[in-house]
């Protein structure tokens, strides 16, 4: 019978108390299912997306901030350049930082610093541009009602993780060993699993960088439109501007006001090449509108 996340809660309670760990409160068993679904969903089926990022006038970035959906990065491509940028450790950074000023100010190497952070060098002191970041998301949030999407003999994974996740916690190292073992087991036979109907049906798995179309050696085959002012009056009152070209796919849209990433469904709508304002996105005086998109 399946399991809800509630039933793998009372489980994870259960290995707890078994293992004399009691400090923890539902919220610290909550976040750390999460976290192991995450993380599942993450190296076993990658949810791959692309967005526009737009340059600042330095090198630190909380993505996370203006992407709430990042898991974790898997390339930064400049279309000012044509090439993903370079990704260095922090310590190899510092090495070649003698070198940057031959760069130019644009950007070819970033680092990430936390799950949250990332540097990305060199920088421009006026950027005017804006990356494309492929990344992978996050899984959806679970409730205690929901069935995660984890192959039956495999379920298991999440109350393995998220018991050896709050023994560590609470520093019983030796005790969260042996489930550390366990969900590396699980984790294993899930991509078995996986890698078996990929055959059966064809299709390709465990790709990441499979994102935006063939790979030409130095860059992807694919159209980006960069820094485009969509055309409307900006007088406070109009809501409807168009783009020169179709975004394809649509989600590929990064629209900002004045610097600000505006959510595609919350805060306008597209349908084709025409973007209708939300009210409280109106654009007047010195507002300005820039976009970044995808073309097929």
């Amino acid at each position: 019978m399946p399991q809800s996340i509630s039933d793998i809660k009372v489980k994870v309670r259960e290995n707890l108390a078994d293992n004399g760990v009691t400090w923890y409160s539902n919220i610290n068993v909550t976040d750390s299912i999460q976290d192991s679904y995450n993380l599942f969903s993450a190296l076993t089926r990658p949810i791959n997306k692309t967005t526009f990022f737009p340059l600042i006038a330095g090198p630190h970035y909380a993505l996370t901030d203006s992407i709430p959906d990042l898991y974790i990065v898997q390339g930064i491509y400049n279309p000012l350049t044509n090439l993903w940028l370079q990704y260095c450790s922090t310590s190899e950074l510092s090495k070649s930082r003698w070198d940057w000023e031959r760069w130019n100010g644009t950007p070819c190497f970033w680092s990430p610093l936390s799950f949250r952070r990332q540097v990305i060098v060199p920088w421009d002191p006026n950027p005017s541009s804006a990356l494309y970041l492929a990344y992978i998301a996050r899984a959806n949030e679970l409730t205690d009602a929901d069935i995660p999407q984890i192959p039956e003999s495999c379920i298991s994974f999440i109350e393995n993780y998220s018991t050896c996740d709050m023994l560590e916690q609470a520093r019983e190292f030796k005790k969260a060993a042996a489930w550390f073992e366990r969900w590396q087991s699980n984790l294993t036979l899930a991509k078995r699993i996986i890698l078996d109907l990929a055959r059966i049906h064809r299709t390709k798995v465990f790709e990441p960088w499979n994102l935006m179309g063939r790979y030409t050696g130095k860059g992807y085959n694919m159209t980006l439109v960069n820094n485009e002012t969509p055309t409307g009056a900006i007088n406070g009152v109009n809501t409807t501007y168009t783009l020169a070209q179709i975004p394809n796919p649509s989600s590929s849209l990064a629209l900002y006001k004045n610097g600000v990433l505006l959510y595609q469904s919350v805060d306008y709508t597209l349908v084709a090449n025409t973007i209708t304002l939300g009210s409280g996105s109106l654009c007047s005086g010195t507002d300005v509108l820039l976009a970044w998109y995808q073309m097929a």
